[in-house]
C-alpha cells in the first residue's frame, strides 16, 4: 500500500468540490504520470498531514440537552394509598433501625399523616424549583415549618384546621397527583367535577384544578359505564287489539300475583285483569292456582264487567287448563237466534 499527497491523488479533487471547469480541466479520471512507471521510480511521499486543511473541514456542533430523570418508586404506583402505606413502613423501618421505642403492628395515623408530607413535599420540590416560578405567580404561598409549600387564603383568621385555611400548593401533571384525585373520587362515591374539587379542595390547592379533575374523572371505569348514552330503540307499533275501538274490558290480559300469607298461614293468590285498551284494572282474590278457581273469579269478573272478546295469558297451568276446558265445549250448538216479542 502507498501512500500520496492529496495534490497528485486523482479522487481528492471531487470529493474536497469544487466547479465543473476546474473538474474538467484537472481531468482527474486520469491516473498520476508516475504511475505509468515501474514500481522502483516512484517518488517517495511522507506522511505530513496539513492542519489548517483538517480543522477547515471540520463542522463545530453544539449539542444542548437537559435530561433530569424522575426515578422515584412511587412513579411506578398508581395507588395513592399503596404509596402512603409503603412510605410509611419505610419510616418504621427506618426508625426501628435505630434501636429506640421500635414500634410494632398496623400504621397509626400520625404515621400515615407523616409519609403524606414527605410525599407531598417531594413532589413540591420536583415541580416547583424555586417558588417565584411562573405557575404560582398568581399565588401568594410561604413554606411552613415542615418545608412543605402552603396557599394564604382568606380564611386565615377563621378557627379552622390548618389544612382549610393554607392548603397545600400541588401541581396539576405529577402522577401521584393524578393518583389522589382519583382516590378520592372513588373513596367519596364517584362524585361530580364540582362535588370532588370541593373536597379536594379543604386539604390541597390543586392548580388547575377543574381541568384535571375532568381528565381524571373520563379515565374512571365505573363512571364510564353510567355515563355513556343509552341506546335510542324507536318505539314499535302497537297491535291491532289495543287501539281499536271496543268497550272497557272487551279486550283483556289476566295474569296472577302472589303468593300472599293471610291468618291462619293460609296462602291466597291475586288475579290481575287489565283491559288492554283503556288500561282499566280489576282484581280477583284466588283461593288455589288451579284452574276450577281461575273459572270461578272468571265468572265473578264476567258477572261484574261483563263478557270480554278476547283474553291473553301466558302458558300459566291455570290457564291452559281453562283453555283446553273450552276447546271441548261445541260453542256452535250455543249459537241460538231469539225472535223479538212485540
Amino acid at each position: 500500500m502507498e501512500v500520496c499527497s492529496w495534490a497528485q491523488n486523482p479522487a481528492d479533487l471531487p470529493s474536497r468540490g469544487c466547479s465543473v471547469k476546474t473538474l474538467l480541466k484537472k481531468q482527474w479520471y486520469e491516473e498520476p504520470p508516475w504511475l505509468r512507471d515501474s514500481r522502483d521510480k516512484w517518488p517517495d511521499f511522507e506522511l505530513s498531514p496539513d492542519e489548517n486543511i483538517i480543522y477547515a473541514e471540520k463542522k463545530k456542533t453544539v449539542v444542548s440537552s437537559l435530561n433530569k430523570k424522575n426515578d422515584e418508586f412511587y412513579n411506578n404506583i398508581s395507588s395513592y394509598k399503596k404509596i402512603l402505606r409503603i412510605t410509611g413502613w419505610m419510616y418504621r423501618f427506618y426508625e426501628n433501625s435505630k434501636g429506640f421505642n421500635k414500634k410494632s403492628g398496623e400504621l397509626s395515623k400520625a404515621e400515615i399523616k407523616r409519609a403524606e408530607l414527605k410525599i407531598l413535599k417531594k413532589i413540591q420540590e420536583y415541580s416547583f424549583h424555586n417558588e417565584n416560578t411562573q405557575r404560582l405567580k398568581p399565588l401568594e404561598t410561604f413554606t411552613d415549618a415542615d418545608g412543605i409549600l402552603r396557599a394564604k387564603t382568606k380564611l386565615t383568621m377563621r378557627e379552622e384546621d390548618g389544612n382549610f385555611k393554607v392548603p397545600i400548593v400541588l401541581p396539576s401533571d405529577h402522577h401521584v397527583v393524578k393518583s389522589l384525585i382519583l382516590y378520592k373520587h372513588q373513596e367519596l362515591g364517584h362524585p361530580g367535577v364540582q362535588s370532588l374539587m370541593v373536597a379536594l379542595r379543604e386539604n390541597y390547592w390543586i392548580l388547575k384544578s377543574r381541568r384535571t379533575i375532568k381528565k381524571i374523572i373520563k379515565t374512571c371505569i365505573i363512571c364510564q359505564r353510567f355515563s355513556v348514552k343509552q341506546p335510542e330503540i324507536p318505539e314499535g307499533t302497537l297491535a291491532e287489539d289495543r287501539v281499536k275501538n271496543a268497550s272497557i274490558f272487551e279486550v283483556i290480559g289476566v295474569d296472577v300475583a302472589g303468593p300472599l300469607i293471610i291468618k291462619e298461614s293460609k296462602k291466597v293468590w291475586i288475579l290481575i285483569i287489565t283491559c288492554a285498551v283503556y288500561r282499566a284494572v280489576h282484581l280477583e282474590l284466588l283461593m288455589s292456582l288451579s284452574t276450577d278457581n281461575f273459572l270461578l273469579a272468571l265468572r265473578r269478573f264476567i258477572a261484574r264487567r261483563g263478557r270480554p272478546s278476547i283474553i291473553y295469558s301466558d302458558n300459566g297451568t291455570n290457564f291452559i287448563g281453562m283453555d283446553n276446558s273450552l276447546k271441548t265445549i261445541n260453542l256452535r250448538r250455543l249459537e241460538t237466534s231469539f225472535t223479538l216479542i212485540t
